[in-house]
This record gives C-alpha cells, structure tokens and sequence, in this order.
C-alpha cells in the first residue's frame, strides 16, 4: 500500500456516509450492509439525517457467492444504497466517505481496502473475523 497516496482527508459535507470497498460478494457481508441500511434509514425520523450506503466494486461472475448486478441496481433503484462500481483510482474514493465498513462474514487475509482506509484516517467497522481484527481495535 502506497502511504503517499493513501492520507488522510477533510470529512466530506452532507449526510454520513459508510463505504462497502470490496467484490459484490454475499460472503463480503454486503447482504448485511444493506440490511442495516434499511433498518437505520427507517429507524430515522422525519428531521433526522439519513444514513448513505456505498457499495464500491463489482460482482465476481466466477464466485459462486457472486450478486447479480440486477440485485444491485435493484437495490440502487430502491434507495437502500448507492453502487459506486469498479474504481479504478480508490484513493480518490476513500475522501468521499465518512466510515469505511467490511461485514465479511469469512475469514480474509488482511483486507487492503481496511488498510488504505486506516491510512486515510477513516473509522473502520468490520467483523471480528481473521484478518480483520489484525487492522481494526476497538
């Protein structure tokens, strides 16, 4: 990981933002986000701020834990998250997100998107599963 590149940035203006960076797999956790978002968003009065989900990555078609890229736009249409897609540039991306989340509900190995959000300065929120508690501590 490129620590020049990866830094930290000014919290981004408007409602919260929390960032999914992975492949659009179900083992990722996503099918967890997206639950958490409908129920934060719904949880939500009618003053309140509500709470943007981003989803940054793509299916893997050769997964077979892959999501349809029709659930995601399904989702999208919805207004239960946005699909920001494949990024080809994610220090860029990092900046634009005030929590950096992986709900993964396997073991990784120490997932790089946990590691350039810490260099950028993002609180991150993971499971407590090998690889992510090597990155993130209470």
């Amino acid at each position: 990981m490129d620590t020049e590149r990866f830094t930290p940035a000014p919290e981004p203006e408007g409602a919260p933002v929390i960032m999914l960076p992975a492949r659009m797999l179900w083992d990722k956790g996503v099918g967890v986000l997206v639950e958490a978002a409908r129920l934060l968003n719904r949880a939500a009065g009618p003053t309140d701020q509500k709470v943007r989900v981003a989803l940054v990555g793509i299916p893997d078609p050769g997964n077979p834990g892959s999501i349809e890229e029709a659930t995601l736009r399904g989702w999208e249409a919805e207004g239960v998250i946005e699909w920001w897609g494949w990024q080809e540039d994610m220090s860029t991306v990092y900046p634009r997100s005030h929590i950096v989340t992986l709900p993964t509900v396997y073991g990784e190995g120490v997932p790089t998107a946990l590691l350039e959000a810490a260099a950028c300065a993002k609180p991150l929120v993971a499971t407590d599963a090998p690889g992510c508690r090597e990155v993130v501590q209470h």
